[in-house]
């Protein structure tokens, strides 16, 4: 008997350039274009077992705020994905708030790191399945 192969895992990071403003959860063009492909992608393959859209957000408000912020973003990017016919029996949304950032917020100096702040202003979306799915 043949062992089952682990399944592939794949992210796709949505970046605030392209997906939300600033205190918003709201969807760009250009991050929809982004998720319209994602979407294709997903209803092409059958093994997807799995869609984990985690929001993120930078430190700019209380804990409580920035919790609900990202579970807003991602509420709005599993919505999308439904919307384009991918199963929502397959996604969870959930939030990290501003808990996992990737830039500093601040600069060492203590004053506003602006650039910072956008790129930790995210969705990270993650794909199991048993092959690989995301195209982009």
């Amino acid at each position: 008997q043949v062992p089952e192969a682990p399944p592939v895992v794949e992210t796709l990071t949505l970046g605030a350039d392209a997906y939300f403003d600033f205190d918003q959860a709201t969807l760009k063009p250009a991050g929809r274009a982004k998720l319209d492909r994602l979407a294709n992608d997903l209803r092409r393959v059958p093994s997807v077992t799995s869609v984990l859209v985690v929001g993120h957000t930078d430190s700019k408000g209380t804990d409580t705020y920035n919790y609900r912020l990202g579970q807003r973003r991602a509420d709005t990017v599993a919505s999308y994905l439904v919307s384009r016919g991918v199963p929502g029996s397959l996604i969870t949304a959930r939030s990290r708030g501003e808990a996992d950032p990737v830039a500093p917020n601040t600069l060492p100096n203590g004053r506003d790191n602006p650039e910072g702040r956008a790129l930790n202003r995210r969705v990270v979306i993650t794909v199991t399945a048993k092959e690989r799915v995301i195209s982009q």
